[in-house]
């Protein structure tokens, strides 16, 4: 891990997925557009929280837990759109106060991959990730 000031940098996947769960934990509220979501222990620690994900359309995330969810995407083969995005906005005190992201998939086969994650303690970064996620709610 590599921190300076208000960011922590995360390379190695046991850390990242430590680092993701600590984080979710440690929110009132977590509202992310990620593109698959299939980790258990992820999944498990967004039921503990008021949270709330944009997905994109993919058969892997249809499961049956206790997280409100929108899908995104359409088509197929060179027509198809995806939401890609992998990122997460953490509330306490019902304001943004931190952003996940990176190029990790949160799903079990990530920790396979080489990847990364970005964590950002920063409410005006976590406000500018949150009116992403504000936008693509209405779509």
């Amino acid at each position: 891990m590599i921190r300076k000031g208000n960011i922590k940098v995360y390379f190695k996947n046991t850390s990242i997925l430590r680092a993701i769960v600590r984080q979710i934990r440690s929110a009132d509220k977590i509202r992310a557009c990620v593109a698959w979501v299939t980790n258990p222990k992820i999944l498990s620690a967004l039921e503990e929280v008021d949270s709330e994900l944009i997905l994109t359309r993919h058969k892997c995330n249809k499961w049956k837990r206790a997280i409100k969810v929108k899908f995104l995407g359409s088509g197929r083969g060179r027509k198809k759109v995806l939401m890609h995005h992998k990122f997460a906005v953490g509330f306490r005190n019902g304001e943004p106060a931190f952003v996940i992201s990176g190029s990790y998939n949160w799903t079990k086969s990530a920790a396979k991959h080489y990847e990364n994650i970005t964590v950002i303690e920063d409410a005006d970064i976590a406000q500018g990730f949150y009116e992403e996620f504000k936008r693509l709610k209405k779509l």
